[in-house]
């Protein structure tokens, strides 16, 4: 009988979806699986050699694995440079061992070896993938483009196993080596590697019950010192400690894992201590392996303030340690809770970086924090803020001015009255960052030159748009289409044919020195020949377009002043110019003064042939004045004023 899908397809369909069953009925009857794996008993496929091994908790033979072991010893007592070096050769033999990969980015992210320089298609897939979790491991670059990188390759290689690697990779709690629980990609991860992997111990126990694994482990690599870490987090807190001592690694790891034993065993202060420490011990590497395992412990504790503290202060140092830090869950959690001045201001950063990469969820809670901020300092506006406050540091009160203190925040306060309000305080803040922070100066003045240019914009915008004159342009060029497409069309022809011009300059020529002989007297600097047809054509088209724009009843200028004139509005118009500029008058003295004043302004850089015309026409219309009446206020003004240059 035919089948519609080949064997093989069945069969890789079988075997994810085993592992996915596997992974969410964890703990429950697994004996329709143990039955599929019985009759699977000859095939030689890891994924399903994988959960056979966790249904009979036997991983034996173990042996086959002392390289990969060997590699996980190397790096746990620090020696990164030599693991990062015989991963490579390992990896090229041997690309398919993705357990390795996460190993291989982390050593060369701590020995900080130069990046390669080959181009990017030329290399390897698993060296991509490599390359883009060091990135992210080192907390430098642009990880957002690395992530989405390792989202592509994953996506490339979806069928493989390493596609599961990067899915548990970009999780952010991986290792859960705080009592955090195992996400569903890192549980599946651990079905697709190898099992001679410590990093898969808490994955495999939370799977199948039991720590067997590590202790069978233990049989095969008793010297394995990552063995021995590992077995810390299982003994008591006393015997942890004291073991942790005596293991030849790093100091920072020593305390980062000093930190778990504390947090397993419920000393929470004592393990915010050990991971502060991990962090000074390293600062880099230090916030990758303890940044959310000391949140974690801040957050148990309920104290939210400290929570704020350490997403602060990390993003300050390193904008890119936002993405070790779970932000929503602690802007929800932070939205309920109360405190003093230094806990608004780090909410409103804290809203104002989650605002940045994520979108406006919490303005509103940004917004409440910036106005309790300035409550708590008992200052109206932003720019009245003392940058040299005791008790909070002079970065993060600058990084509030710069980065929360926007035009959108001011914006959004209730302090300002107008936008132009607006857009002056933050010029004013602006400026005093400039002068607490020097090292800025070209970025804080840029924004200023920024906002004054858009401030001018907007002023001759609303001047322009309230005295500009509407012309229905498209309607002028419907009406002209017709009768002017083929005089253009005639005209793009000659322009392609320009021995008629050069004809007519040689006629102009002949005609003159014909003239010249019979008469030199004959001035012939004024001579023309009639028009070529081009030049005809031109003006055809030239006299066409004014005539349409300025007095076509339909569409032109005419039909526009015609309509402002019937319903008053051109009069509304031109004494809205005259107010403007002070010379409009409403009839009492002060307004003549001021009215002298401006309009002896307005003429002060004109021309004297203009001034004269202005004068005649003053003192004529000054004489209907007095004709028809003498005024009080205007006929002084206009009637005997006359202006000299």
């Amino acid at each position: 009988m035919e089948e519609n899908s080949p064997l093989i397809d069945r069969f890789e369909t079988f075997a994810q979806m085993a592992q996915l069953e596997f992974v969410r009925c964890a703990n429950n009857d697994h004996s329709h699986l143990d039955v599929c794996s019985t009759l699977l008993r000859d095939v030689s496929d890891d994924r399903l050699v994988n959960i056979r091994n966790l249904l009979t908790r036997d991983a034996r033979p173990l042996e086959n694995n002392a390289a990969e072991m060997g590699f996980f010893d190397e790096y746990t007592r620090g020696k990164y440079e030599q693991v990062s070096r015989e991963l490579e050769l390992f990896l090229a033999q041997h690309p398919g061992e993705i357990t390795l990969y996460e190993l291989a980015a982390r050593s060369k992210a701590h020995a900080a070896l130069q990046v390669q320089r080959e181009e990017v298609d030329s290399r390897p897939i698993y060296e991509l993938i490599i390359a883009q979790m060091r990135i992210l491991f080192e907390l430098q670059g642009d990880m957002i483009r690395a992530r989405f990188e390792l989202q592509r390759l994953a996506i490339l290689c979806r069928s493989h196993g390493a596609a599961r690697m990067i899915a548990a990779f970009l999780q952010p709690n991986r290792h859960a080596a705080v009592g955090l629980t195992n996400s569903e990609e890192s549980l599946i991860l651990a079905l697709n590697s190898n099992l001679a992997n410590p990093w898969s111990y808490e994955p495999v126990t939370q799977l199948s019950g039991g720590d067997w694994l590590a202790s069978q482990s233990r049989i095969v690599f008793p010297a394995s010192i990552s063995l021995e870490l590992h077995e810390c987090l299982r003994l008591e807190l006393i015997d942890a400690s004291a073991k942790l001592a005596q293991l030849d690694i790093p100091d920072g790891r020593r305390q980062a894992y000093l930190g778990h034993c504390f947090f397993r065993a419920n000393r929470v202060d004592s393990a915010i201590l050990s991971y502060n420490l991990a962090i000074q011990l390293e600062p880099v590497f230090g916030v990758v392996a303890c940044g959310l395992p000391l949140f974690s412990a801040l957050f148990a504790k309920g104290d939210i303030a400290a929570c704020l503290d350490l997403v602060v202060g990390q993003y300050l140092t390193n904008q890119n340690t936002q993405v070790i830090f779970p932000l929503k869950r602690l802007l929800e959690a932070a939205s309920d809770a109360t405190g003093g001045n230094q806990f608004h201001l780090d909410l409103a950063l804290a809203a104002q970086i989650y605002a940045d990469d994520h979108g406006a969820t919490f303005n509103g809670l940004r917004s409440d924090a910036f106005e309790n901020f300035l409550d708590s300092f008992g200052v109206g506006r932003p720019s009245e803020l003392p940058l040299d406050s005791d008790g909070i540091a002079t970065e993060r009160l600058i990084s509030f001015l710069y980065k929360v203190c926007t035009v959108e925040t001011l914006e959004d306060s209730t302090i300002f009255a107008t936008y132009e309000d607006v857009e002056t305080e933050r010029i004013t803040i602006l400026q005093r960052l400039i002068e607490y922070d020097s090292d800025n100066e070209e970025l804080y003045s840029g924004e200023i030159r920024q906002l004054t240019e858009d401030a001018e914009v907007a002023r001759l915008l609303q001047e322009f748009e309230g005295s500009r004159i509407y012309v229905n342009e498209q309607g002028v060029l419907r009406s002209l289409e017709g009768e002017l497409r083929d005089a253009f069309s005639r005209y793009k022809q000659l322009l392609a044919e320009p021995s008629l011009e050069y004809q007519a300059g040689d006629i102009r020529r002949r005609i003159k020195e014909l003239i010249d002989r019979s008469d030199p007297k004959v001035d012939m600097s004024n001579f023309h020949l009639p028009a070529t047809e081009r030049e005809g054509l031109f003006r055809r088209m030239y006299g066409g377009l004014v005539n349409s724009f300025v007095l076509d009843p339909h569409y032109g200028l005419k039909t526009y002043l015609s309509t402002n004139i019937l319903h008053g509005a051109l009069e509304g118009e031109l004494r809205h110019s005259l107010g403007k500029r002070g010379l409009l008058l409403v009839g009492d003295n002060d307004t003549v003064e001021k009215c002298e004043s401006a309009q002896g302004q307005a003429v002060a850089g004109i021309g004297s042939n203009v001034l004269k015309a202005i004068n005649k026409r003053q003192s004529r219309w000054g004489h209907r004045r007095r004709r028809s009446g003498p005024h009080p206020n205007i006929d002084p003004l206009f009637a005997t004023k006359n202006y000299r240059r």
